[in-house]
């Protein structure tokens, strides 16, 4: 049987009494009243088999899923007005809104790239998130996934946080989107776009490997990778920390495995060990503000 899945993307709550976090879970249950953005047929469908595929996902990190609705999903024309006024300005091809429970896609090069998108927004819908605060009705975020709000009320670990939901979301892509009927043939193209570059260009096969989208422009192929900065950092942190302890490890794969759990399980303390273990005591709090 599975595992119960959470009621929403609050995690935990802490500061208050269980009587009263009760009402914290249900203000974040509330129904949404956000009515734009229909789906398409095909985008119902494409998104019906990810929310199928996604809780298992999920669990292998230790994480508990979040019973996502169809409604609480939207794909909206990808215009800078819309864009403007529903993130305040930040550039962005999509988002999760935690106070609002929902996820939404900037629609862009087509459902391929969409749905890439969409997994990464609902990796974060389903990573562990804590609130903290004395009265409900003013709690402050304490916990988003890898990133932790400190007293000065700096996000940090922002950016490692960011690496790790895109390196999830190019492996459940690569694991899953094959199995989707509507995006199968579309994602086999890309795969042999992948393919036929990493044949190209050796030197770069780990970015053409881990690229969110592919596709042909003209005779040339225009690849793009999704928090490609951000990655670069955290891939040179796992490869440092895997020189420094691998008595303990069989693979640098191990060690993103332990940043991934932390993500979704919200378990923080082995990678904060791993990480004063490696760089020195105090080193843990110097990289999240280094990453904020």
């Amino acid at each position: 049987m599975s595992e119960k899945l959470r009621e929403t993307g609050i995690s935990k709550v802490i500061g208050l009494p269980p009587e009263e976090e009760k009402a914290v879970f249900e203000y974040y249950n509330i129904p949404i009243e956000f009515k734009e953005g229909d789906k398409t047929e095909e985008e119902k469908e494409v998104v019906s088999q990810i929310l199928n595929l996604m809780p298992d996902f999920i669990r292998r990190y230790g994480g508990v899923p979040v019973d996502i609705k169809q409604e609480q999903i939207y794909f909206l024309e990808n215009s800078d007005s819309l864009k403007k006024q529903m993130t305040g300005g930040y550039e962005s091809e999509g988002f999760y809104s935690q106070a609002k429970q929902m996820a939404v896609i900037f629609k862009s090069k087509g459902i391929l790239d969409d749905s890439h998108k969409l997994v990464h927004e609902l990796l974060h819908f389903n990573s562990f998130q804590s609130l903290e605060g004395k009265e409900k009705n003013k709690m402050k975020q304490r916990r988003f996934g890898f990133t932790i709000k400190n007293k000065e009320n700096d996000f940090l670990f922002e950016n490692i946080d960011e690496a790790v939901i895109e390196k999830l979301a190019v492996r459940f892509d690569r694991e899953s989107f094959a199995k989707i009927p509507q995006i199968s043939k579309l994602t086999e193209e890309r795969n042999n776009m992948i393919a036929s570059l990493v044949e190209q260009y050796p030197e770069s096969k780990e970015f053409i490997e881990n690229a969110s989208s592919i596709a042909l422009n003209g005779e040339d192929f225009e690849v793009a990778s999704s928090r490609h900065e951000e990655i670069e950092i955290l891939d040179e942190i796992i490869k440092e920390i895997y020189m420094g302890n691998r008595e303990n490890f069989e693979s640098e794969d191990d060690i993103f495995n332990l940043f991934a759990k932390a993500v979704m399980s919200g378990e923080l303390l082995p990678v904060a060990r791993l990480i004063e273990k490696t760089y020195g005591k105090g080193s843990f709090r110097k990289l999240g503000q280094e990453t904020k």
